[in-house]
């Protein structure tokens, strides 16, 4: 169901439609301040597992934990192949939160990986 590639253009022009020529490291320094910016950022991390892993090691110095417990939290609830998949890829376990997210925060991640799945759609046509 998940096509990395698809995913990784998906998170490039929305990147592109959102923030132009924003750098990531923008990007990560508004995200307290832009809900925008941290709904971006948590797809954007779920791209590889490289990135997951960089943004996850340096969560707590960036100001990220909440937004790794938003990511982990969802993927562990109401399972589906696309969240197993992401389990799978970014190789995440549920003891990996701090803090499960709140109900809303995880339905929140759900409208984004949604999102995602009417982009594939539209591109696999």
């Amino acid at each position: 169901m998940l096509n990395l590639s698809i995913y990784k253009a998906y998170i490039q022009e929305l990147r592109e439609h959102l923030f132009r020529d924003g750098s990531m490291e923008q990007i990560v320094e508004g995200i307290s301040n832009s809900h925008r910016k941290r709904r971006f950022l948590a797809m954007y991390v779920m791209q590889s597992k490289e990135i997951f892993d960089l943004y996850y090691k340096q969560r707590l110095e960036l100001g990220l934990d909440d937004l790794f417990n938003q990511i982990i939290s969802a993927l562990f609830s109401e399972k589906s192949e696309l969240k197993n998949e992401f389990i799978s890829i970014l190789e995440i376990t549920p003891d990996m939160v701090s803090k499960r997210a709140s109900p809303f925060e995880i339905k929140e991640m759900e409208k984004d990986l949604n999102a995602y799945l009417l982009y594939q759609q539209k591109r696999r046509r």
